[in-house]
C-alpha cells in the first residue's frame, strides 16, 4: 500500500499499484481464506473498506427500485468491483476470499464475526453491504437477529448479487426464514411482501402483454423494478422452505411471474 502511494496510487488495486492485475491463479488466498477465516476476514475487512472509499470517490450510488435518484443518497459504487465476478481480476481475488472467509466465520465464530460485519453494515459502499449480506445469508442463529435489522435498512431493500436484482437481500430473508424461530421467520416473510409497497400487479401485466411500445414510462419502470426484486426474494424463501412455505408466499410469487 505505502509502495503504492509513493508512485501516486489512489488505493492499492490501482493501475500505479505494484500489485498484479489479474487473478495469480493459485488459490492462495481462498486457502488463507478457509483454513483460518477469523485470521483472514480480521485482517482483510478494515483494508478492503478503506481501499473500496478511496476507489468510490466521484462514482454514483446504486439505489432500490423506484426510490429517488438523489446523488446524495443510496450506496457508493466503486471502480473495485464494478467489473463483477468474470473480471478475473487481482482485486476480485481479493474480494471473492474475504467473502468466503466472512460466511464461515458468520456461521462458525458469529460473536467474532459480528464486529467485521457491522464494519460493512455502517458503510456506504455497495459492495461493503454485498459482503455482509454474503455473510448473513449463511449466519448461523446469533446472528439472526443483526440479519434482519440489516434487511430492514430502505438502503439495501433488493439489494443485487452481482448482475442478479434483489439476490443478495433475498439471500438473507431465506436463510432467516429458514433457520431462524418462528418470530424471525415471520418477520423475515412480512419484509419480503410489504417493503414494496403497492404494486400494480395488473397494469403491469397488461404492459406486458401490450408489448408497451419501446419507451416505457419511469412509472412503469419502477414498479417492474420492484416486481422484480420482491419475485427474486420470495423465490428465494420458498426454495429455502419447501413444503413450510405460507400459501401467501406461493400465492403473491405466482401473481409475479
Amino acid at each position: 500500500l505505502q509502495i503504492g502511494l509513493y508512485h501516486g496510487a489512489h488505493h492499492v488495486f490501482d493501475q500505479a499499484s505494484p500489485l498484479p492485475r489479474q487473478q495469480t491463479g493459485l488459490g492462495l488466498f481462498s486457502a488463507c481464506a478457509t483454513n483460518a477465516p477469523i485470521e483472514f476476514a480480521h485482517a482483510l475487512t478494515p483494508l478492503l473498506i478503506d481501499q473500496l472509499e478511496r476507489s468510490s470517490v466521484g462514482r454514483g450510488r446504486w439505489c432500490p427500485a423506484g426510490e429517488p435518484r438523489d446523488p446524495d443518497q443510496g450506496l457508493l459504487f466503486d471502480t473495485l468491483m464494478g467489473d463483477g465476478p468474470y473480471a478475473r481480476s487481482f482485486h476480485q481475488e481479493i474480494f471473492d476470499a474475504l467473502r468466503t472467509a466472512l460466511r464461515l466465520s458468520a456461521e462458525r465464530r458469529p460473536q467474532a464475526a459480528a464486529a467485521m460485519i457491522r464494519l460493512l453494515t455502517e458503510s456506504e459502499l455497495l459492495s461493503g453491504h454485498q459482503l455482509a449480506a454474503a455473510a448473513l445469508s449463511a449466519c448461523s442463529e446469533p446472528l439472526l437477529d443483526s440479519a434482519l435489522v440489516w434487511a430492514s435498512d430502505p438502503r439495501v431493500r433488493g439489494l443485487p448479487s452481482g448482475l442478479a436484482s434483489g439476490w443478495a437481500w433475498g439471500e438473507v430473508l431465506a436463510h432467516v426464514a429458514a433457520i431462524g424461530s418462528r418470530t424471525q421467520r415471520e418477520a423475515s416473510i412480512t419484509l419480503a411482501m410489504d417493503a414494496f409497497g403497492e404494486l400494480e400487479l395488473a397494469t403491469l401485466a397488461a404492459n406486458r402483454a401490450a408489448g408497451e411500445g419501446t419507451t416505457p414510462s419511469l412509472q412503469s419502470e419502477d414498479q417492474r423494478g420492484r416486481a422484480q426484486e420482491q419475485l427474486v426474494a420470495l423465490t428465494l424463501i420458498e426454495r429455502r422452505l419447501g413444503e413450510e412455505t405460507p400459501p401467501t408466499v406461493h400465492t403473491r410469487r405466482a401473481d409475479l411471474e
